[in-house]
């Protein structure tokens, strides 16, 4: 009872990690000042020659931004190169009609898609974590950890690398709009990134009482489970974000 429970505390950093701005849109301040009427010149305080230098260069600025939203259009769009052909499929099969409409959707709004996707990770992971829990009960049959103990070890990782990378993306805002900052975050975010991995080891050694090369053969099959159980889970994300978007 001295602790957050960890579903909550996993719960609150997912949250908090997911809404923290990727743009720098944290640190964005618009310095607003007022013109006063001395600050001013209008069209008719110039010469023909300043208006019409005025106009070119304004006709220029119209072009070059015209032409950076059309290049950062052709460079943000999501392409596949599906094609949808699902001849051989059966044709009476809900999983056929799902995986289709699936298709379909990453082919015609592959933005849209992945946008809704990429929301759905935080429920996606919460739907993993039993499945790596299972492996870990495998893992240590002849420990006497109960299945539920798997659980909440597991929220408690991911609770932890939640925080790490809060931490990280702040530290990169930091660096971004402080120059000053920016090599000592760097530096951060290297160590905690490495961080991440020890961890995970250390922990796994603190609760199951295990040695080190035990240890890390297990944190190597629980990761290659885990990358394993998030293609499934990613999988049945995808069918369901395109069957409820």
């Amino acid at each position: 009872m001295h602790y957050l429970p960890p579903f909550r505390l996993y719960l609150i950093l997912s949250v908090i990690y997911f809404l923290i701005p990727g743009d720098g849109d944290l640190f964005n301040t618009t310095n607003n000042k007022t013109l006063s009427a001395d600050d001013v010149i209008t069209l008719e305080q110039l010469t023909d020659t300043e208006q019409e230098a005025i106009e070119d260069f304004g006709q220029q600025i119209r072009s070059e931004v015209a032409r950076e939203l059309a290049q950062a259009q052709e460079e943000n769009r999501i392409t596949t190169g599906l094609t949808c052909d699902f001849s051989d499929w059966p044709q009476d099969s809900l999983l056929t009609l799902a995986v289709r409409d699936t298709c379909l959707k990453l082919e015609n709004e592959p933005t849209e898609f992945f946008a809704s996707f990429i929301d759905s990770i935080p429920v996606m992971m919460i739907l993993g974590i039993p499945l790596v829990a299972l492996m870990m009960q495998l893992l240590y049959v002849f420990s006497h950890h109960y299945y539920v103990e798997h659980i909440i070890f597991l929220f408690h990782v991911h609770a932890f690398f939640f925080l790490i990378s809060i931490t990280m993306s702040l530290s990169s805002l930091l660096g971004q709009y402080y120059p000053v900052l920016f090599t000592p975050m760097d530096w951060y975010r290297i160590i905690a990134a490495w961080y991440i991995p020890i961890y995970m080891l250390l922990a796994m050694m603190r609760v199951y009482g295990e040695g080190k090369g035990k240890t890390i053969m297990k944190a190597g099959l629980l990761l290659t489970t885990y990358l394993a159980c998030m293609i499934i889970v990613g999988g049945t994300g995808l069918l369901v974000t395109a069957v409820t978007t």
